[in-house]
Order: C-alpha cells, then sequence, then structure tokens
C-alpha cells in the first residue's frame, strides 16, 4: 500500500501536467484565433526608411500612408503607419508591428511635434505642429511612395527643402 505523502505527490502532478496542458490549450486556441480576426488582410511587404529635417532625426513623428488606388473589394481598410525612432529610422505596420504595407501607391503625411523628452502626454497634445504644412495634409502631401512585392528601403526624407518652402509661401 502506497504512504499518503507519495499519493499527496502523485496528486499533485497529475494536477500540475493538467493545469499545464489546459494553460497550453488557452494559448494555442488564442494564437489562431487573433490570426484571423481581421477580415480582408492583404498580403504586406516590408517598408522602412529615415525621415530628418534640418539634419536631424524627427524622432517620435508619426507618419501615415494613404493608398492612391483602390484596395479589392472586402479588403481590410487599415492605413499604413509609422513611428520614427531616436535615430530617425521607421518601419511601416499595417496590422500588426513592423509588418510592412500592402503593394501599391502611397501619399504620405508627416505629423511631428519637435522634441518631446520630458513633455508629458497632457501637454503634448498643446504643442504646435513641426513638420512641414505641405506633409500635415494627405490633399497636399508631397510625399509619394511606392510599395512592391519585394523588402522596401525608402531614400531618406529630409523635410528641410519642404519647411523652407512652407516659411516662403507665408
Amino acid at each position: 500500500m502506497a504512504s499518503r505523502s507519495a499519493i499527496g505527490r502523485r496528486n499533485r502532478c497529475v494536477v500540475a501536467v493538467c493545469v499545464g496542458l489546459l494553460t497550453m490549450a488557452v494559448v494555442v486556441g488564442c494564437g489562431k484565433s487573433g490570426q484571423h480576426a481581421i477580415k480582408g488582410k492583404l498580403p504586406v511587404f516590408p517598408v522602412k526608411g529615415k525621415l530628418i529635417m534640418d539634419g536631424k532625426p524627427m524622432a517620435g513623428a508619426t507618419i501615415i500612408f494613404y493608398p492612391t488606388h483602390e484596395f479589392p473589394d472586402g479588403a481590410a481598410k487599415q492605413r499604413p503607419r509609422a513611428t520614427v525612432d531616436t535615430d530617425g529610422n521607421f518601419q511601416v505596420s499595417t496590422y500588426t508591428n513592423d509588418d510592412g504595407a500592402p503593394a501599391g501607391d502611397y501619399k504620405a503625411t508627416v505629423s511631428w511635434k519637435g522634441d518631446q523628452e520630458g513633455v508629458t502626454s497632457e501637454d503634448r497634445a498643446e504643442l504646435p505642429e513641426q513638420a512641414p504644412e505641405s506633409v500635415q495634409e494627405v490633399r497636399t502631401s508631397t510625399l509619394r511612395i511606392k510599395v512592391t512585392e519585394v523588402d522596401n528601403t525608402l531614400p531618406a526624407w529630409d523635410l528641410t527643402g519642404l519647411q523652407r518652402q512652407a516659411s516662403n509661401t507665408q
């Protein structure tokens, strides 16, 4: 006859194995459902680039890509977007982080509030826009991109000239 402590250990092992299997089943099941959460998801291709103004990275700038072409009927309507890192680099995301953008032609807009180090999120909304006016609105944006079905490394965008043009027209 087995001792009580041996039976207790065996029961604890059985319980631990059952909890582990149940946890794995939940994780695997959730992972699969997350993959199908976006209906009409188009294939995406990596897009990366660099954004600077006056020779300095536009850290924290937000770039949004607007398609200039129609996507197929039923396609998901997410807009590709990117946030510029401290070195001025960015990678485009559409459905998940850094996944890229669907192939096609785009216009891009840029929003940048300047150096935001030490600025609270409440104060950030009050900061004036620092990006050139010519790239703030999709209607007037001069930034054009063609995403192809390969890795897309864009030439560096230097908005210095655009800022001067905006200043000269005011």
